[in-house]
């Protein structure tokens, strides 16, 4: 009994050591089935495997006359199942003796050992054992049967969860593969730090903005790539956003590892936490150098326009919808002697008596319902108590957001009442209060159906942001023009597996209407299909701020080519920048053979005198006159008298003003 017990633990152990080495199915029966024949002598043992519906098919007998792969009608798993009864198997001295012997087996045979192998209630297997006349089977004989079905058992379980462990790791695998590609073809850098400020997710834009590769840059810290200032203001940021349940955006200059600044970035941060329960900020940044340019130069325009405003003598007001004052240029405030600070935001009810209140507040109602432009002549009350007369005029300005104001103006016909009223220009309202430039992402599959699309994109297109998207494609939110170009784009792109950057106008469905900057990226998927990422950032704006620079420095230069003194205009450098038309006929020169080149690039000869005189008008408070003479075959002008005067622009760029005067005649007649 010791020893058949030991031989039946050293079976077991080496079919579990098999199992757990990751060997096949017909190693383990190989094993067991040969030491079960090792243990039991004049038997035949088989293996049979039991599919879903109970039919059995024969994988492996010691007997070789059986057919492996014999399958058979009889429902072996419910046969079993009746005749054991709940016990774990089903032992038989003689088949014939048994109630029903075929209801068991399509074979005649004496003795039988049956295991069936379950996982849970079903049965999976069943380890049999025939002997060839009736038996009386030991206790030992049997449990070595129980045992061998007992590690086949447990080597099916393994294979089953080592399958369902394998298909978990590739759904994982797969799932992040696909979330790092289109974290990937997001064009601007995105970034995830832990608690620790460690950096553990970028994309590849943030790897290229810092030109490293991302080895270099997961696992590390901000310490270990920025200098220690830097490092300790981007701790310090994102410990607020950890500590903040909403996102932070602002706009900075971009740092980089070599101190340097990389142009101006909207970093937007945002504290998640992740399901297994750790906390990381999510970031994301956005160039903006080209907006910031054109905000700085929308803010030069609003600041010119208070200015004319100012300047102007008509006393000018604009109004809101609310009746509330936007606008007041310095005349109107001193007509009724109030400070800016005071005025601006406040209703006429809050700063004039109840009576000039609801009669100007029933006019500017009147105004917007109509949209007229009335003009009156009416008499006011000057703040000495005099009186006067004036025609004031009222106006209803619908903006492109579909905002309406009231520009009204007063001007005083007391000393000529008759006049013609002499109406100033007006300009529309500027809002150039640029906030954060927030960026639309879609991502669309084969059929080009959306797979994502932000809160951003629905909100450019005037739609819900929480709007259900799931199915939608560009026909569902775009119109049929917009819808037509991009899938047009998305072809090109699938067959070249390519991107594309360009400016465009969006029109959604909505009738809303928006010149963005679009990119769109196509990438391959593991399972061969194709999607297409795009990212749009609203330039509206900056379209509007170019066209109005471009409008500002053709009014300059055809004011200057008005003028018939030779002017022309040059920066620190010496490069010319600007010149007049004068100018060029005097020097006998092409404009493009003088503008954005320096002296000695223009006028070799004479360089060394110019750079000094250019040096000395740049130290000098005041105009500096010379004279010069030039053997230049290409110009007519031998004696030049010239003045330069240095100027500082708010901004600190200084830059010369030239005015040139042929003087050839008179220093001839004085030589």
């Amino acid at each position: 009994d010791l020893i058949e017990s030991r031989e039946r633990l050293r079976l077991a152990s080496e079919v579990m050591r098999a199992t757990l080495d990751g060997r096949s199915l017909d190693d383990v029966l190989a094993l067991a089935l040969g030491g079960l024949s090792s243990l039991l002598t004049d038997v035949c043992i088989a293996f049979w495997r039991v599919d879903d519906d109970g039919r059995a098919c024969l994988v492996r007998s010691t007997d070789p006359t059986r057919a492996i792969g014999a399958g058979t009608d009889l429902v072996w798993a419910d046969r079993y199942r009746g005749r054991v009864d709940g016990q774990p198997c089903l032992v038989l001295r003689d088949v014939a003796e048994a109630d029903g012997p075929a209801a068991l087996h399509d074979r005649m045979v004496g003795g039988l050992i049956g295991v069936p192998i379950r996982a849970g209630d079903r049965v999976v297997g069943v380890i049999e054992v025939e002997a060839a006349g009736p038996r009386e089977w030991t206790d030992g004989e049997v449990g070595a049967v129980f045992d061998a079905a007992g590690t086949v058992a447990a080597h099916l379980a393994f294979e089953a969860a080592f399958a369902s462990r394998d298909a978990a790791w590739r759904e994982l695998e797969g799932q992040r593969a696909f979330l790092d590609t289109v974290i990937d073809a997001i064009p601007h850098p995105v970034f995830v730090k832990d608690r620790d400020h460690r950096f553990v997710v970028v994309n590849r834009a943030f790897s290229e903005a810092w030109a490293l590769p991302k080895s270099a840059i997961l696992g590390h810290c901000d310490a270990d790539l920025l200098s220690p200032d830097g490092a300790r203001h981007a701790y310090a940021e994102d410990d607020r956003v950890f500590a903040s349940a909403t996102p932070i955006s602002r706009e900075m200059p971009m740092r980089l590892p070599d101190g340097g600044a990389g142009g101006w970035v909207l970093v937007v941060k945002q504290a998640v936490r992740l399901a297994d329960g750790r906390d990381c900020v999510v970031g994301v940044s956005i160039p903006v150098s080209e907006l910031k340019a054109a905000q700085q130069r929308a803010e030069a325009s609003e600041r010119l326009l208070s200015q004319v405003l100012n300047a102007t003598p008509i006393p000018v007001v604009v109004k809101d919808e609310s009746l509330r004052w936007v606008i007041a240029n310095d005349a109107y405030l001193a007509v009724l002697g109030l400070a800016r600070e005071d005025a601006i935001g406040r209703t006429d009810a809050e700063l004039l008596d109840a009576a000039d209140a609801e009669r100007f507040a029933d006019e500017d109602r009147r105004v917007l319902e109509s949209e007229e432009a009335p003009a009156v002549e009416e008499m006011f009350r000057r703040r000495d108590g005099s009186e006067a007369w004036r025609i004031k005029t009222k106006r209803a300005l619908r903006l492109d957001d579909g905002r309406r104001l009231i520009i009204a103006t007063g001007f005083d016909i007391t000393a000529r009442k008759q006049a013609e009223l002499e109406l100033a220009r007006q300009r529309a309202f500027l809002d150039m209060v640029l906030q954060s430039i927030p960026v639309g992402v879609i991502v669309k599959d084969e059929a080009s159906r959306y797979l994502l699309i932000n809160p951003e994109m629905l909100r450019m297109g005037g739609y819900d942001p929480a709007l259900p998207w799931q199915g939608l494609g560009d026909s569902d939110l775009f119109a049929q023009a917009s819808v037509q170009r991009s899938a047009a784009q998305d072809i090109l792109l699938r067959e070249t597996l390519g991107d594309a950057t360009l400016e465009e106008e969006y029109e959604f469905a909505t009738g809303v209407r928006r010149w963005v900057l679009k990119r769109k990226r196509a990438f391959r998927l593991d399972n061969g299909g194709t999607c297409i990422v795009v990212s749009a950032m609203d330039i509206g704006e900056r379209r509007r701020a170019e066209q109005d620079l471009r409008e500002a420095r053709d009014f300059v230069q055809e004011m200057m080519n008005a003028v018939p003194l030779a002017i022309y205009v040059k920066d620190e450098a010496g490069r010319m920048v600007m010149a007049n038309d004068s100018f060029l006929r005097m020097a006998g020169r092409a404009r493009e053979d003088l503008i954005g080149r320096d002296n000695r690039e223009s006028y070799p000869m004479a360089s060394d005198q110019l750079d000094r005189e250019d040096a000395e008008a740049f130290a000098s408070p005041v105009p500096i006159v010379s004279e010069m003479h030039t053997a230049d075959d290409s110009s007519s002008t031998e004696w030049w008298l010239k003045s330069k005067f240095a100027v500082r622009l708010s901004s600190g760029t200084r830059y010369l003003i030239c005015t040139a005067t042929d003087v050839s005649d008179l220093k001839s007649a004085a030589l």
